[in-house]
């Protein structure tokens, strides 16, 4: 796995700026994270991923869905309070996914079917989205060659201005790396696609 300044630096050197002096650092991060959006924009998720940070909490039907899920899989509820596992699954009718009037996505659970009990864990289970990369960030495996190769078709179509050799070059290299990336993108195996038995989180 790559740390997001690794990648910037990367792409700089593929571009024949490696000490980014025609594009500055943050210019390389833009551009990375515009590769990062075009994933999302291609309906790319990642594996399955688990979180327990809500707690339940009585004549509490609706909690916050965790930060970057995209789709839920399934819920499953602690077997008691501070029990730390997890083997109930909660059937799919008992909760739904909707934006409350802050336009945040929640989890609402059905207050004529569902049991709360106070102070039991849920454990989340779903894909979320590639998110932007920011400081000591580090991409996510799967991707990286994805993200990599569009931000250098990005930066290299940039610096491609005039007709010199080195912008020849670079229209050629920014031309090859989008492709690459196209067919990286073909390629990703099935679990970076959300599954058909998933909800999908509103907004996300």
């Amino acid at each position: 796995m790559a740390a997001f300044d690794t990648l910037k630096t990367g792409v700089a050197l593929r571009c024949h700026d490696s000490a980014k002096t025609e594009l500055s650092d943050t210019d390389y991060g833009v551009l990375v994270n515009q590769a990062v959006d075009d994933l999302a924009a291609a309906g790319i998720v990642l594996p399955l991923a688990e979180d327990e940070s809500l707690t339940l909490a009585t004549d509490d039907w609706q909690y916050d869905v965790p930060a970057s899920f995209a789709y839920i899989k399934e819920i499953r509820q602690e077997n008691a309070v501070s029990g730390g596992k997890y083997p109930n699954s909660l059937a799919p009718s008992l909760w739904r996914l909707t934006i409350d009037t802050s336009t945040t996505p929640v989890i609402q659970f059905d207050e004529n079917e569902f049991t709360i009990t106070n102070g039991a864990k849920l454990k989340i289970i779903g894909q979320k989205r590639v998110a932007q990369l920011t400081g000591t960030d580090t991409v996510p495996v799967g991707v990286e060659s994805f993200i990599r190769e569009r931000a250098i078709a990005y930066a290299a179509d940039i610096l491609a201005g005039g007709g010199s050799e080195l912008s020849a070059w670079r229209r050629a290299l920014s031309e090859q790396c989008y492709m690459r990336s196209l067919d990286i993108l073909r390629r990703l195996p099935r679990e970076y696609r959300p599954l058909p038995d998933a909800k999908r989180v509103p907004e996300r």
